[in-house]
């Protein structure tokens, strides 16, 4: 049974450069919650008890987003708006399941995730991007564990031309496969001595398909694509399909009906705004 997951936030990414120098990209918002909120939503639907999410110094905010904040909770009180009392108390639920760890050099996700062991023990455990956030009616890393206890191998999450929910017996590692994994792995807890054993290698910032390369030499890794849709917050591009696509999946049909009912995102103007 799969218990525990690690959530690596710590990415710096010159593309979303300069608001990333004072938001982590895993906290930019998607309608109203954060991109890791869905992430830890996602994990803990999966039945994940335990969660650590590796933070790096300027990503403080993470945190004190899943701290309780009695101060807004007596304003909404005041306000008597029950439903919102509800979801930022529900915030706090998750925050009892949660715990943080520090990187306080940008040394790669390897180094990040290596910083879990100890919470992680010998056990096997979900891997969860914080930047990547997947719609799907079984929420994706479910959908990765099932394979995992099924065949008892650590499965890596696709995006390639296979059927959803079809599993690969074989990892290839050329640029263009690797390319397509998406943020979801379960993994074994061997990859720790994996990590350690290639950063001695080379003597400098492990790379994490690096690291699965090499794992996958001693054992079987298995691939798996998901039935869903995947966003990357790290991009532009995922970034505002994240927001356009959930805004209109979470509107009912008499606000927006299609995307073209958004208007200007999807449609030229005619004529120039008049100020």
């Amino acid at each position: 049974m799969i218990r525990k997951a690690i959530i690596p936030a710590v990415s710096w990414d010159t593309q979303l450069l300069p608001v990333i120098k004072s938001i982590p990209k895993e906290m930019f918002p998607i309608i109203d919650k954060p991109c890791i909120h869905y992430v830890i939503e996602e994990a803990i639907q999966s039945g994940i008890e335990e969660i650590v999410i590796v933070i790096g110094d300027n990503c403080r905010v993470i945190e004190d987003y899943f701290k309780r904040s009695l101060e807004l909770e007596f304003s909404i009180v005041e306000l008597g708006d029950l439903e919102k009392l509800e979801q930022v108390q529900s915030i706090n639920l998750y925050s009892k399941k949660i715990q943080f760890v520090r990187q306080h050099e940008p040394l790669g996700i390897a180094h990040a995730i290596s910083l879990a062991r100890v919470f992680i023990g010998n056990e096997p455990f979900a891997l969860l991007m914080g930047d990547e956030l997947i719609q799907s009616e079984i929420p994706a890393i479910r959908q990765l564990i099932d394979v995992y206890e099924k065949h008892q191998f650590p499965v890596i999450a696709v995006q390639v031309e296979q059927k959803a929910g079809q599993i690969q017996p074989d990892i290839y590692f050329n640029e263009s496969y690797t390319e397509s994994f998406i943020g979801r792995y379960v993994l074994d807890s061997s990859i720790f001595d994996t990590f350690a054993a290639l950063h001695k290698k080379i003597e400098s910032k492990t790379q994490f398909n690096d690291a699965l390369r090499l794992m996958s030499g001693s054992m079987q890794l298995m691939s798996c694509m998901l039935n869903g849709q995947c966003y990357d917050i790290s991009t532009r591009s995922g970034y505002f399909r994240a927001i356009v696509e959930l805004f209109v999946s979470s509107s009912t049909p008499a606000k927006v009906q299609k995307p073209a009912d958004l208007g200007m995102f999807f449609e030229p103007l005619d004529q120039p705004f008049l100020i």
